[in-house]
């Protein structure tokens, strides 16, 4: 699926798309991803099942941060 590039950098509108439209995998970069969970609904930006991080470093910080929010990610 495409998410357009408005939605995908704003982290309210992207949250408000995947409650309405429930993703069960996810592909992005840290930082991204680590920006996009500083929103209220930061849980809903996680997929329920898998989420593949790649193309830089990745924080333990964010490691733990991501288990919180979304334990069976």
């Amino acid at each position: 699926m495409f998410i357009a590039q408005e939605r995908i950098t704003n982290p309210i509108t992207l949250a408000e798309y995947f409650r309405n439209h429930p993703i069960d995998c996810f592909k992005i970069v840290p930082s991204h991803l680590n920006a996009l969970l500083t929103t209220v609904n930061a849980e809903d930006i996680l997929p329920s099942k898998l989420l593949i991080l790649g193309g830089e470093s990745l924080s333990w910080s964010l490691v733990k941060q991501i288990q919180e929010l979304q334990p069976n990610c």
